[in-house]
């Protein structure tokens, strides 16, 4: 399952579109759909100020049409999605490598290729699961981790 970082729904959405063409081609599919039939002319590039100005519903449509997106892509889409951010897996390394002080305190790994050719990246929790949520409750960090099994 592939999921969102936390933070603006709008501006996500189009930074994925700038790193991803096929997530582009979704977004403007969304907006052509959107401004079928309202009478106006729109230019193509117009979808990202028509996004800006979403309403929730709209972003809620848009969102699960490009989650949808992710959850059927093959596994030569993985590292991409590692990379940045847009599945679990890469979501967790993007926030330990490049936002999170807490790196060190739970001793996490970044591994950016297991060897040379490896598309294989993530953030490697490198200390008891018990032991860094005991660790995360007594330094008041609002963070738990769990196994994710889903991950191929």
């Amino acid at each position: 399952m592939y999921k969102f970082a936390v933070g603006n729904t709008a501006d996500n959405l189009i930074k994925l579109a700038g790193t991803e063409w096929r997530i582009d081609a979704v977004i403007r599919c969304e907006y052509e759909k959107a401004m079928l039939g309202d009478g106006q002319d729109h230019s193509d590039e117009d979808w990202d100020n028509w996004l800006r100005s979403a309403d929730e519903d709209t972003l809620i449509t848009v969102q699960m049409a490009v989650e949808e997106w992710l959850d059927d892509m093959g596994p030569e889409d993985y590292e991409h999605a590692d990379l940045h951010g847009y599945s679990s897996r890469g979501e967790a390394l993007c926030f330990f490598r490049d936002v999170s002080d807490t790196t060190d305190l739970f001793n996490i790994g970044i591994v950016e290729g297991a060897h040379p050719g490896s598309s294989y990246y993530a953030a490697e929790l490198r200390m008891d699961i018990a032991e860094a949520n005991a660790l995360a409750v007594e330094k008041g960090i609002p963070i738990r981790f769990a196994r994710d099994m889903e991950w191929p």
